[in-house]
């Protein structure tokens, strides 16, 4: 004992971290935030104060919160959290260097002003009117950081450490100007100071303002923006959104909105020069890197510019540059980002005196770069716009140019695989450049890029090179416009210091003219380096090296989606463009796809000429992916894509939704024989068709596996307005919320013939819980269709009808639900029938009533789902199926899913596949009527077996084969029936990937495998991909040499009700019943 004590005496004296309890809102005193936080002030420890539910909501009053040690202030326990309101007496919290780690959850911290109450000095005090980080590490998480302000920086948030924000909201706060002898305040949302670190994800920073920089964000150092917005900012001076002035500022899969710098302030000064807009309604980058992936761009704005002062205003001020993003003495790089309806501001307007000019519109309204280097690639302008010029009394000034990109001086500027479209400068509609005239770097480079429907007022309505030199290499540029001879495609200044090369590429069928030279006609600034189609202008003579050609039908398609991350001109059958290029360093075009199948194509893309499937990948050409995503562009010629006789059969692993977005594209793999599966494997859905996208038609596939979570169409989601035909498609084992098999949308057209939908299911929880088989919002027609085995969680296992639903020759049964387990009508949705006759299991819900056209019976009694032949999965009816003869005929479908001809016995059977009736009427081991024969009968499902066969052993000589699914149902005799491999060989074997093998009532007995190279499973061998059902079966007297003596499994294999014994294995002794491998 005496050794135990003082340990438990060292241990009680220890400090340990505590659990604090807030019980009220009071300001101060027991049960308060502000003792808790003492509290835990006065422990070393990681402490964490949790509130009490009756606090839920509440505000508490107060601020001047200080946290000087580890800590955790957790409100997630409460649904609406806790607000925090400083009332704008003080900053609502501040943590110190000191505290190391600091975790706020579900705080809203509200109506915080930092300020040292001096107009004429600035320390800390004036610094993060809602959070001061001092310098430790801080997780705000799911808070809200709101209305809060503060005399210089940092109105929402000033870090001077380590600042994590991730589900927050940063919104109202204001960075003021209270500080006379400052520099210029910044950071309404937050500042993130030179020793900062910071991270966003998942957070909105919106309405933000600054007297100065950076209305949401002002970061000298490294910033990480994840899958976040920064909307309705604005700042006086520059960056509306964000200002970045040092270290790395990564912007990814976010949105940049409706920012804006404010137009610059009314001169006062008597003959007062007028002051520019604000710079960089987006973003301004000065200094530092940017990096920017998937970022939206959109409807950001820069200031106007001033009027000069009264009676002399000379000048008035210039309209600010950069209406999204402004770049100085930095380097950005933006990739798969967009850049629409951003504008530049106006020119400020003389309002007195005599004399005075009016200001220019800002330039650049998408980018304007000043200094340093730009890269973009993947990148769309679309409809952006410089701003008007000023009015004056002496003259106006000119509007802005570079309506998408502004390139000046020592700026490089690289630009792949871009669009240009709609956009508007003064020069330049598209792009501006002017650069250095020792045509060395810095210089601007456009490749693989298209340009249409640019407009400049004065030159360049593509494209405008003004000094310096821009290249340009397999460019598309169609369509744009600016005055008669001055360039509606391209234009470039006419001295010998101008230098525009162009190679591979297209400046034709521009409103005016193509390719001008202007200001001055002495000197042609145009170098062709080859192989360009140009049309009209007073600089064509420059086009005359091999490949060139003037004047000519182009042949292009529309603008539109041909795969890729942007909008692109696809060269049509026939154009001129068409191989008639010249290798280059581009490999690829605007969209991705390779130029290697010939001479390339002018232009900026590829003519995609390849549609046949040859191989199994998940990318590259000749993969169904690769050819979805890129397709022929000839609207009057069908997408029709086919898959090379080297793939029948096979299976292509899904690993991401296959998108189809092309109008007109058909994925028919009927050709082949055993038809094509597609199965998702990394839990995803497997197609899904875009919103409006039309005529689009499947065949000859099995799609399997699919899992649309608690969303819609597991196996295919039908878009809004899309249009989808099947043919002999089966869907199969796929889940959602709605739809698991299929989901067709508000408006969607889905028609299918000689399909099956089976054993798909809604998701357990989550999701509404309806359309095990089908989810229609649209317009459903099923003409001899199979929807069974299918079930939802809630309502309609076969098919939930929203809204049309046309039935024709078809079976819905054998499916579950709580609420319509087979069909469920909504209210208001319509049924319709065809002429031919329909099996219904279960009519209740369904809006149908039974008669001449709609069969009722609960039990279909079809086979397995699996392949039985054909080129996709069915169920067919077994020979009692109340299915079988009953339907219709109907001269457009003569044959069933697998090819089977509908005419084979009395009539056609309801639903997606044929009955083909095989009797097995002797126990020879071949044969006409031997088991053997009927095995080997194309689409036999559940051979038949004649009354004479009671207590019949089948002797076989060698193993039979199965190499398609099939039902073999002996237990129409008491004692079943026997499969006797006399001891010379194995009894039966399944072929490898074949499903749905069913063997019911059946004794398996001498099996033998002792063959040094197949030494395994002698009663049956099940192969890899293979699946086998035992049910009521005996298997004994099998010996394998190597392993399992009954059953050697390397596929899927179900035990239900069956007996192995006096089975064994020879010199592994492994599994001498079952060995599972």
């Amino acid at each position: 004992m005496r050794h135990i004590i003082p340990a438990i005496l060292l241990v009680s004296t220890m400090v340990q971290a505590a659990e604090i309890t807030v019980t009220n809102n009071a300001a101060s005193g027991a049960g308060s935030l502000l003792a808790a936080i003492a509290t835990a002030n006065g422990n070393s420890e990681a402490d964490t104060i949790l509130f009490a539910p009756s606090l839920n909501g509440q505000t508490i009053p107060g601020g001047g919160y200080t946290i000087t040690s580890e800590l955790t202030i957790d409100a997630s326990a409460l649904g609406a959290g806790v607000i925090l309101d400083a009332s704008y007496i003080d900053r609502v919290m501040y943590i110190t260097i000191a505290a190391s780690n600091v975790v706020l959850r579900n705080l809203t911290l509200i109506n915080g002003f930092a300020t040292d109450g001096t107009p004429d000095f600035v320390n800390f005090q004036d610094f993060g009117g809602g959070l001061y980080n001092e310098g430790g590490s801080t997780l705000l998480d799911n808070c809200r950081i709101r209305f809060n302000a503060s005399s210089y920086q940092g109105g929402g948030i000033y870090n001077f450490g380590t600042l994590t924000l991730t589900n927050c909201e940063i919104r109202g706060n204001s960075a003021q100007n209270n500080n006379t002898s400052a520099p210029t305040p910044g950071g309404g949302g937050i500042y993130n100071a030179a020793s900062g670190s910071l991270t966003v994800r998942n957070s909105d920073i919106a309405g933000n303002s600054s007297a100065g920089l950076g209305g949401g964000l002002y970061s000298l150092n490294q910033a990480l923006i994840v899958n976040s917005t920064f909307a309705g900012n604005t700042a006086q001076t520059s960056g509306g959104g964000i200002h970045s002035a040092g270290g790395t500022m990564t912007l990814t899969d976010s949105t940049v909105v409706s920012n804006r710098t404010l137009n610059a302030p009314v001169i006062n000064t008597e003959g007062g020069l007028g002051d520019s807009g604000g710079a960089g309604g987006g973003l301004y980058l000065a200094g530092g890197t940017l990096f920017a992936h998937k970022v939206a761009w959109a409807f950001n704005t820069t200031g106007n510019g001033s009027s000069g002062g009264p009676t002399n205003n000379l000048f008035c001020g210039k309209g600010g540059n950069g209406g999204a993003l402004f770049i100085t003495n930095a380097t950005a790089s933006i990739s798969s980002s967009s850049f629409t309806f951003n504008r530049s501001g106006e020119g400020g307007n003389s309002i007195g005196g005599i004399g005075g000019d009016g200001g220019n519109g800002g330039d650049g309204a998408g980018i304007y770069g000043l200094s340093g280097a730009l890269d973009l690639f993947d990148c769309s302008f679309s409809f952006n716009t410089n701003g008007a010029q000023g009015i004056g009394f002496s003259s106006a000034g000119f509007p802005g140019s570079g309506g998408a990109i502004y390139s000046l001086r020592s700026m490089t500027t690289t630009v792949r695989r871009c669009l240009f479209e709609g956009n508007y400068g003064f020069s330049g509609g598209g792009i501006y450049s002017y650069t250095p005239t020792d045509f060395s770097d810095p210089v601007t480079r456009v490749e693989n890029s298209t340009f249409i429907g640019n407009e400049a007022l004065q030159e360049g309505g593509g494209y405008y090179n003004y000094g310096g030199k821009s290249e340009l290499l397999h460019c598309t540029i169609v369509g744009n416009q600016a005055p008669d001879d001055r360039g509606s495609g391209v234009a470039s200044y006419g001295d010998s210091l101008t230098l525009t090369e162009v190679k591979n590429s297209i400046i034709e069928s521009n409103v005016f003219s193509d390719v001008d030279i202007v200001q001055s006609v002495s000197f042609n600034s145009f170098t062709s380096q080859g192989y360009n189609l140009v049309g009209t202008g007073n600089a064509t003579n420059a086009f005359v090296q091999a490949g060139d050609s003037i004047g000519n039908l182009l042949n292009l398609g529309a603008l539109g989606d041909y795969g890729g991350p942007t909008r692109s001109l696809i060269p049509l059958p026939g154009s001129p463009a068409i191989n008639a290029g010249v290798v280059s360093v581009v490999g690829t075009d605007q969209r991705g796809v390779s130029r290697m199948d010939g001479a390339p194509d002018i232009g900026a893309v590829e003519l995609t000429t390849n549609t046949v499937v040859n191989n199994l990948f998940s990318t590259g050409p000749g993969s169904l992916p690769y050819i979805l995503e890129y397709p022929l562009a000839d609207p009057a010629i069908t997408n029709a894509i086919t898959f090379d006789p080297a793939l029948d059969g096979e299976t292509l692993l899904v690993e991401a939704p296959l998108i189809v977005r092309h109008p007109g594209t058909a994925i028919n793999a009927g050709g082949l024989t055993n038809g094509f599966t597609l199965r998702a494997v990394n839990s995803n859905q497997v197609i899904r068709i875009l919103a409006g996208t039309t005529n689009v038609y499947f065949e000859g596939i099995t799609i399997r596996d699919g899992y649309a979570g608690t969303g819609n169409g597991g196996g295919i989601e039908v878009g809004v307005g899309a249009q989808l035909s099947l043919r002999r498609v089966a869907v199969v084992d796929c889940q959602a919320g709605a739809g698991a098999g299929i989901a067709a949308l508000s408006g969607a057209s889905l028609e299918m013939a000689n399909c099956s939908i089976l054993r798909n299911r809604t998701v357990e929880s989550g999701g509404l819980g309806i359309g095990g088989g089908i989810f229609n919002v649209g317009t459903l027609s099923l003409d001899a269709c199979t929807i069974a085995g299918n079930s939802a969680r809630l309502y309609s296992g076969g098919v939930e009808n929203r809204s049309v639903l046309f039935l024709n020759n078809s079976l819905i049964a054998d499916n579950d639900a709580v609420v319509g387990p087979d069909i469920y009508k909504a209210l208001g949705a319509l049924n319709a029938l065809g002429p031919g006759t329909n099996l219904i299991g279960n009519l209740s819900d369904s809006g149908f009533t039974a008669g001449p056209q709609i069969l009722v019976d609960p039990e279909p009694l079809l086979s397995p789902p699996g392949l039985y032949g054909g080129p996709s999965w069915t169920a067919p009816p077994t020979f009692a199926s109340p299915a079988r003869d009953r339907a219709g005929f109907n001269p457009a479908l003569p044959q069933d899913q697998r090819g089977v001809s509908r005419s084979l016995d009395g009539g056609p059977d309801i639903g997606a596949a044929e009955y083909v009736d095989v009797l097995v009427s002797n126990d020879d081991d071949s044969g006409p009527g031997s088991l053997r024969a009927a095995l080997a009968t194309p689409f036999v499902s559940a051979p038949r077996f004649a009354p004479a066969l009671a207590h019949a052993r089948i002797l076989l000589e060698s193993p039979l084969q199965i190499q398609q699914s099939v039902d073999l149902d002996a237990t129409v005799f008491p004692y079943g029936l026997v499969m006797d491999a006399q001891e010379q060989t194995r009894v039966l074997e399944i072929a490898a990937g074949i499903p749905a093998v069913e063997l019911n009532g059946w004794t398996l007995t001498g099996g033998r495998a002792l063959d040094l190279g197949d030494g395994n499973g002698a009663g049956i061998k099940i192969n890899p991909g293979a699946e086998i059902n035992l049910r009521n079966c005996t298997l004994f007297n099998h010996i394998a040499l190597f392993t399992g003596g009954g059953i050697y499994n390397q596929g899927s294999l179900l035990l239900d009700r069956s007996t192995l014994y006096h089975c064994g294995s020879g010199a592994l002794n492994v599994g001498g019943g079952l060995a599972n491998d």
